[in-house]
C-alpha cells in the first residue's frame, strides 16, 4: 500500500469526522432556535386567544347564550391590555428569532455540503487504495503462477535429463 495514499486517506477520514461533528453541532443549534421560535409563536397565539376571549359576548356566542353587549368593566380592560402586551412582546421576540432561524438553516446546509464534500474525497482515496490493493493481489497471483510454472518446467527438465 502506498504510504502517502494511506496518509491522505487518514487525513480525509479525519476531515470527514470533523465536518460530521460540526454538522451535528450546527443542526443542534438550529433545532434550539426553531424550538424557541415555535415557543414564541405559541405564546403569541395563546395571548391573542386570551385577548379574544375577553371581548364581551364572545363566550356567550360560542355557548349559544344571549350576548352581553354592555361596556367591558375595568378588570376586563386590564386583562385585555396585559394579553395584548404579552402577545406583542412574543411577536417581537418571534421577529427577532426568524432571521436567526434562517441563518442557522443556511449554516446547517453549508455544513452538510462540507460534510458530503469531505466524505466524497475520503471515498475517492479509499477507492484508489482498494484498486491499488486489488492490483497488488493480481500481480502477486501472477508471480505465484509464474513461480509454479517455473517449478513445473524445472521438474520436466530434470525428468527429461534423468530419462524418466
Amino acid at each position: 500500500m502506498s504510504r502517502p495514499l494511506v496518509r491522505i486517506f487518514r487525513l480525509r477520514a479525519l476531515l470527514e469526522e470533523v465536518s460530521r461533528a460540526e454538522l451535528e453541532r450546527l443542526a443542534q443549534q438550529a433545532s434550539q432556535v426553531e424550538r424557541a421560535l415555535a415557543r414564541e409563536r405559541g405564546l403569541t397565539l395563546a395571548s391573542r386567544r386570551e385577548a379574544f376571549s375577553l371581548i364581551p359576548g364572545v363566550k356567550s356566542y360560542q355557548t349559544g347564550s344571549v350576548a352581553d353587549t354592555g361596556p367591558a368593566d375595568q378588570a376586563v380592560k386590564e386583562k385585555w391590555i396585559v394579553a395584548e402586551a404579552a402577545g406583542d412582546m412574543a411577536q417581537y421576540r418571534e421577529r427577532q428569532l426568524e432571521p436567526l432561524a434562517h441563518a442557522a438553516a443556511r449554516r446547517v446546509e453549508a455544513g452538510r455540503e462540507d460534510f458530503f464534500a469531505h466524505r466524497k474525497e475520503r471515498q475517492q482515496v479509499e477507492t484508489v487504495l482498494q484498486n491499488e490493493a486489488a492490483l497488488r493481489r493480481i500481480n502477486q497471483e501472477h508471480r505465484d503462477q509464474r513461480a509454479l510454472d517455473d517449478w513445473f518446467a524445472m521438474m520436466q527438465i530434470r525428468r527429461s535429463r534423468h530419462g524418466h
